[in-house]
């Protein structure tokens, strides 16, 4: 009878989950939040995790646990930058930014679960950094390591799955066993995306893994079908490159600036694919660059006289806005490609902008946020390429502080997150 009770308490709660907005506005039947029985906003499997924390201490519970899981991205963070750039003060650097110099902190108390979809994204990403630098053996384990922990992401935030592409792209283009270590990463999603399809049979009557319950919109496969197209141009690039030519290239000092100008080339030569690179091109620039040049108001969004848009009252910034620092990579993208940590550099710039593309194609800024709250999955990795700059930096500067310069950073960060600015 216990286990009757506990199995329907579960199904009827952690079903109908309750976001930031209806716990707020004390509304449990809005539309917009989606709070039908059977349609949570998140996917089921974020209700089945979280269970624990919610029995031991209600709401406040389920908010120390996304809590934990942001605390312990941090040294996850180290673990990824030291394997990545073999430096532990860098990798220090990295772990303090991400924790005092971003918007993280913002989603690390709530109930939105990005806390630990960040924390799992983040895991997958330092067990492939440490396969990389490790024996061929623990880099076929980081694979699957890298996999099983997408999955179970999945089941969390769908767009948990983003960081797959990158990966597979990194596995097989430098992974000394190429195949091996690809296959092993897809079947170690198997197991997360096998949860995810079962939980929305049962909810929905749909066998898919990645579905919210609904047709259209940014969370329709159908929406990124679409996108078919400029990976099939990928994907040949890659065929006609050959794996070895592919490993070549990234580790050659401007292979990666070779490559991409070829796929660019290659998608303006035909105008189906020149209009995804348009596309993407005007999401970047709005989500990344300065979300000032969005075109109409979105849901929620209040436009001030001289045309700014307003979230809540605070200025809804793109990526770059909430964290203006990263632009130091973006000055010494040339110094960081010429050096000798060029393959790790590049590591993070295709979890950075593989990441990203799929958002930049859709123009899906995070609806009631005011800062790129989808993006924070791939902050942590922004947070290693910044360290990385400020190293730069520093060698440039003679060496000053890099501790003063993140400090300098925090009172930015926190200062581009929070005012109207």
């Amino acid at each position: 009878d216990f286990v009757l009770l506990f199995s329907f308490f579960l199904f009827f709660f952690f079903f109908k989950q309750k976001t930031a907005y209806e716990i707020y506005q004390c509304d449990w039947s809005s539309d917009v939040c989606s709070s039908d029985l059977l349609a949570p906003q998140y996917p089921g499997g974020w209700g089945i995790i979280a269970a624990p924390a919610y029995l031991a201490g209600g709401l406040r519970g389920v908010i120390v646990f996304n809590a934990v899981a942001s605390a312990l991205t941090l040294p996850l963070i180290w673990v990824a930058a030291r394997a990545l750039f073999e430096d532990r003060r860098l990798a220090m650097h990295a772990a303090l930014i991400y924790g005092l110099a971003s918007f993280a902190v913002d989603y690390a108390f709530g109930v939105w679960p990005h806390g630990v979809t960040t924390f799992l994204v983040t895991a997958a990403v330092a067990a492939v950094a440490v396969g990389w630098r490790g024996t061929p053996a623990a880099e076929l384990r980081g694979a699957l390591i890298a996999g099983l922990v997408l999955g179970l992401g999945v089941n969390i935030r769908v767009d948990a799955l983003f960081a797959a592409a990158p990966l597979c792209v990194w596995l097989l283009g430098v992974g000394r066993r190429p195949y091996s270590a690809l296959g092993l990463f897809l079947i170690g999603l198997v197991p997360g995306l096998a949860i995810a399809t079962a939980i929305n049979l049962a909810k929905f009557g749909i066998p898919s893994p990645l579905t919210y319950g609904m047709s259209g919109g940014n969370t329709s496969l159908g929406f990124y079908a679409q996108l078919a197209p400029l990976v099939a141009a990928g994907a040949l690039a890659a065929l006609a490159l050959g794996l070895a030519r592919v490993r070549a290239v990234l580790f050659a000092p401007m292979g990666l600036t070779l490559a991409a100008i070829s796929v660019v080339a290659l998608v303006l030569a035909v105008p189906a694919l020149r209009e995804i690179l348009f596309k993407i091109a005007g999401g970047a620039w709005v989500l990344v660059v300065d979300f000032q040049a969005y075109p109409t108001p979105a849901y929620g969004m209040t436009t001030m006289e001289d045309g700014t848009f307003l979230m809540h009252g605070v200025v809804k910034k793109a990526l770059l806005q909430s964290l203006p620092y990263a632009a130091a990579i973006l000055i010494l993208a040339p110094r960081l490609w010429r050096g000798p940590d060029r393959a790790a550099v590049t590591f993070c710039v295709l979890i950075i902008g593989l990441g990203i593309l799929p958002f930049a194609f859709g123009r899906w800024h995070g609806g009631a946020s005011t800062n790129m709250r989808y993006f924070l999955n791939f902050v942590p990795v922004l947070a290693i390429l910044t360290a990385v700059a400020l190293r730069e930096i520093t060698v440039l500067a003679q060496g000053r502080s890099v501790t003063a310069m993140i400090a300098v950073l925090g009172e930015i960060g926190r200062a581009s997150c929070r005012e109207r600015v």
